[in-house]
This record gives C-alpha cells, sequence and structure tokens, in this order.
C-alpha cells in the first residue's frame, strides 16, 4: 500500500510540474544579410526548424537559436560571444539574461536582435512579454528592455 501511496504522489507530482507548452516546429527569426525595407518581414526572416526531441525544452530551444541560422541568407541576431546565462518563464514572463556582449548593441541593431528573439520565443514558450537584460549593463541607457508582440512594428509605413 504505501508503494501505490508513493507511486501515486509521484505521477501527480509530474502532472503538476510539467514544462511550457512549446510548439512543433518552431520558427526561428533571424536578420536578413541583405535587409529591404519596402514590406514586412524585411529586414528579418523565418526560418523554420524542427524542434522533435526538444521541443518540450526551452532551454534546448534557446540553445539552438544561439547556434545562429542554417540559411546563409540569414545572419545571426547577437554578436559573436554573447552568452545566454539565465532564463526563466514566470506567469506568462519570458527573462533572457545575457552576458554583457549584448549591450554592445544599440539603436537599430538591438532593436532588431530584440524582434528576433520576441518573435522566436514568445509563441514558442506560450509567453506574452520578454525581457531581455545585460549582466551588469545597460541595454540603450536601461537595466532592461520590454517587449511584447503588440510592441512590434513589422512595416513602416
Amino acid at each position: 500500500m504505501k508503494r501505490l501511496t508513493a507511486l501515486l504522489l509521484c505521477i501527480v507530482l509530474l502532472i503538476g510540474c510539467t514544462a511550457p507548452k512549446l510548439q512543433l516546429p518552431g520558427s526561428f527569426y533571424y536578420p536578413r544579410v541583405e535587409p529591404a525595407y519596402a514590406g514586412s518581414d524585411d529586414v528579418i526572416a523565418a526560418e523554420k526548424r524542427e524542434l522533435a526531441g526538444v521541443r518540450e525544452d526551452l532551454g534546448e530551444m534557446l540553445r539552438l537559436y544561439l547556434e545562429g541560422p542554417l540559411d546563409p541568407r540569414l545572419t545571426h541576431a547577437l554578436l559573436p560571444g554573447t552568452e545566454l546565462l539565465e532564463y526563466t518563464l514566470f506567469e506568462q514572463v519570458l527573462t533572457l539574461r545575457f552576458s554583457q556582449e549584448l549591450a554592445q548593441l544599440s539603436g537599430i541593431e538591438l532593436t532588431v536582435a530584440a524582434g528576433c528573439l520576441a518573435r522566436t520565443f514568445l509563441p514558442l514558450a506560450d509567453a506574452t512579454t520578454l525581457i531581455l537584460t545585460a549582466d551588469g549593463a545597460l541595454l540603450n541607457g536601461n537595466t532592461s528592455l520590454k517587449l511584447t508582440l503588440e510592441d512590434l512594428y513589422l512595416q513602416d509605413d
């Protein structure tokens, strides 16, 4: 009886502690090598990625994203050497803490990188808000950058 009770308790705990729901396949957004400014998604583009085997592991998806795009028409959103130090997902808020190299981006480069991360990971993690920070550094003079998908303007009229 004790074994059955222990087994049921483990099952209940496992069901209650499920990982964030992730969608499969996923779209990883990266900047275009040759951006255009005529329409939507002319600066960034989606690269479809098969996420079988990692669909329940947000950390592994972040690691895959940081390896960069497979398509030669796309480039990495972050500077070489930029490391993801920590990520948290709590109440639909995804927080990504990067190394200080993230703070070397500013202006449009930071905006494009943040847009790529938001377009990629808010849907995959079923989050509504993305918060970016750089370890011990400011992003465009702020301690963090907060984005939602509604904050992104994909076409400038």
